[in-house]
């Protein structure tokens, strides 16, 4: 069988009777059904996967009772073969660490897209961890305030690049901008939960940034 990094952070804790059952098995059995029918490594993957009696009844608890995180491991099957291979704080660390790549380049249409998509990502991941009962509420909480604080960095990013390439701003001003963003509420003392909005407040020093 192949070796799932996830499945070793499983390890000693009595699974699979501890996992929550499927409120909707049958529902849960036509995604696993799905996720294994590939005929690609991905697929291949899901199936030794699932051959882990742990695998298949954590995939079981995810998907059969949260439509919304079944439905976003269909659409990114690669990324939970990577975070089954690659265990929970290395891909988390990855993903945030994508996340920081982003906002110098590319426009705020593309910008949108590769945050929605890291979300969903931090979403699935952070919820196998909840589900499996591997990480606490604190690191639980912390790594989805964690992402929301990328996030906005890397619109701050887009939003003073941006300035610079329409003559807005001078590149000697972004380098010096003024702008600060604060976090208030739950991301502020880092505990976002999953359904948590952020509040923010953003100060600017115009004649600092010098930016019309």
């Amino acid at each position: 069988m192949a070796q799932f990094r996830l499945l070793d952070e499983l390890a000693g804790r009595p699974f699979p009777t501890a996992l929550p059952k499927p409120h909707d098995p049958h529902y849960a059995a036509h995604v696993l059904t799905d996720l294994r029918a590939p005929d690609d490594a991905t697929g291949a993957a899901f199936r030794a996967f699932t051959q882990h009696p742990v695998g298949e009844a954590l995939l079981q608890a995810v998907a059969g009772n949260s439509p919304y995180l079944a439905q976003a491991i269909l659409k990114d099957p690669e990324f939970f073969r990577d975070l089954a291979e690659s265990g929970l704080q290395t891909s988390l660390t990855s993903t945030l660490g994508e996340v920081e790549a982003l906002g110098d380049e590319g426009s705020e249409a593309d910008l949108m897209a590769a945050l929605r998509i890291r979300r969903r990502r931090v979403a699935v991941l952070t919820a196998v961890a909840d589900i499996a009962g591997v990480w606490p509420l604190t690191q639980i909480t912390g790594a989805l305030s964690n992402f929301a604080d990328a996030a906005v960095a890397a619109a701050v990013r887009h939003l003073i690049a941006n300035a610079v390439s329409t003559g807005r701003m001078t590149p000697e001003a972004a380098r010096d901008h003024g702008f600060v963003v604060l976090a208030m509420g739950k991301l502020g003392g880092g505990e976002l939960n999953y359904s948590s909005d952020i509040d923010l407040i953003v100060l600017w020093d115009q004649d600092k940034a010098g930016a019309g």
